[in-house]
């Protein structure tokens, strides 16, 4: 079978029965409700949601799937399914994520967002509502396409605890471990892939000469039969996802914020932000990973006087090598 490689670029900061999905599983044929949550727009030229809703409209394995498009949060869907009530023997969640950083959506409303530690966090906490009871039962699939995250040890714990009903009814959960790919087969025709990814990290503006990244990489992946600098050149399937960590700080007076005039100052200011060093700890990251910009705020306020503050923003770029069977 031909393989076609696809260079990703992500400008980023990707114990249970948490298994990868099929591609079609049988309870599409089982009677009952289905439903998908997409969970995201597309951002510039990516056409990921858009190509992601064309496949469960006309795809013969999606068929009679409800398509859901507004809720943007895990306790939005919840809600949204106790709201139904309804029994659903499908559920299908598409959001972009990563097995580092986690789902690319937040908890709830105001909250975390869904990394994998604050996943743990939420099993134990048990802040966000529970699924009503009958809305599943241990026939029922909920699956999550996300690129990767089901080759994380602590989301595939976590979301088959956080989508338990209230009287501990068990859903069979299933996490993509591949990157998940919606495009065009060679009919026109919409298709999901799972393919297999190798990822290269560099701080964002500092991107390594195309001929070190290709020998890094075959040091890295001696087995992957793959012409890196050839991949590299191919920008026909080109996309950039944006994912910064960020902190703003807020000052009382003007001169209450510090000097940020030279790197060394600005990287000292970052480092002392326990805010900051808390996301890094999340997505298992060090400052070094990124590119950082830390610049003095001012803002006119309604009643006439300024806030200020300081803003820091952590930038790194990885690139996702993709192995795509055509």
């Amino acid at each position: 079978m031909q393989k076609q490689i696809i260079l990703f670029l992500i400008t980023c900061i990707s114990i249970c029965a948490c298994r990868e999905p099929a591609q079609e599983n049988p309870t599409n044929n089982v009677p009952g409700n289905k439903i998908v949550f997409l969970m995201g727009h597309d951002k510039g030229d990516s056409s990921y949601f858009e190509y992601a809703e064309e496949y469960y409209r006309t795809s013969d394995s999606t068929a009679g799937f409800e398509v859901v498009k507004h809720c943007r949060t895990i306790e939005d869907v919840i809600n949204f399914i106790n709201e139904s009530d309804t029994t659903y023997s499908s559920i299908d969640i598409v959001a972009h994520g990563n097995s580092a950083t986690g789902l690319n959506l937040y908890l709830s409303e105001g909250g975390h967002k869904a990394t994998p530690k604050r996943m743990v966090q939420e099993v134990i906490l048990r802040d966000l509502p529970r699924l009503n009871a009958g809305v599943v039962d241990s026939t029922s699939s909920i699956r999550i396409w996300s690129c990767g995250i089901g080759s994380n040890p602590l989301i595939t714990y976590s979301l088959p605890m956080i989508f338990k009903t209230e009287d501990g009814e068990q859903a069979k959960v299933e996490c993509s471990e591949h990157f998940v790919v919606y495009k065009p087969n060679s009919e026109g025709k919409i298709e999901r892939y799972a393919a297999a990814y190798y990822p290269y990290q560099y701080r964002r503006g500092q991107k390594p000469a195309t001929s070190i990244i290709a020998q890094d990489m075959k040091k890295r992946f001696p087995d992957v039969d793959i012409d890196w600098s050839a991949a590299m050149t191919d920008e026909e399937n080109f996309i950039d996802y944006h994912l910064p960590i960020s902190f703003t700080r807020s000052y009382e007076k003007k001169d209450d914020r510090p000097d940020l005039g030279e790197e060394p100052q600005r990287l000292a200011y970052v480092q002392a932000q326990p805010e900051i060093t808390e996301q890094l700890d999340e997505i298992d990251m060090d400052y070094d990973d990124f590119s950082w910009s830390v610049t003095k705020r001012k803002e006119l306020q309604a009643d006439g006087t300024y806030a200020y503050s300081v803003k820091a923003i952590g930038m790194t770029t990885l690139l996702c090598f993709l192995d795509l069977a055509d």
